[in-house]
């Protein structure tokens, strides 16, 4: 069904957004027919491959927003990520499971990142001063249910 609607689209679909049932071989489809998208968001997809994911940054050069939630992704991947899509403007993370090094790879190569949505996960400030530091464009940033940061004067500041 999926397919076909994006067979619909016949190129300008600017928004791909599934829960679940995307699979590798469906990015696979989107990335080689969707051109003019600017929008994706996956939420808890098991069956995707990083690398699939990336693939889609790489094939859609408009490409502006980005959510992969409630599935763990390596630091690696938000480096590809840069790599490819340096200019990503939006990124959406939902994931329980964090490590600072995930919050380094995106200081390091999204720098363009206007809105940062990190909720309900394990950062702790070294992330957060990372991120802060490395994503000057930065307009909005979630936090929220972010139990591990300590926040106090200098970092409300």
């Amino acid at each position: 069904m999926a397919k076909v609607a994006i067979d619909r689209s016949d190129g300008p679909m600017e928004s791909f957004w599934a829960q679940q049932f995307v699979t590798s071989d469906l990015l696979d489809y989107v990335a080689s027919r969707a051109n003019s998208l600017k929008s994706i968001r996956l939420i808890a997809c098991l069956y995707i491959s990083d690398m699939s994911l990336v693939k889609v940054a790489d094939k859609c050069p408009l490409l502006e927003e980005m959510e992969c939630s409630y599935h763990k992704r390596p630091a690696e991947f938000f480096r590809d990520v840069g790599n490819v899509r340096p200019e990503l403007k939006r990124l959406r993370i939902h994931v329980d499971e964090w490590k600072n090094e995930d919050a380094f790879a995106i200081a390091e190569s999204l720098h363009e990142l206007r809105l940062l949505q990190l909720a309900g996960n394990s950062l702790t400030n070294k992330g957060l001063y990372a991120i802060l530091e490395g994503s000057p464009h930065l307009e909005c940033l979630d936090i929220s249910e972010c139990s591990n940061l300590r926040v106090g004067n200098e970092l409300r500041a």
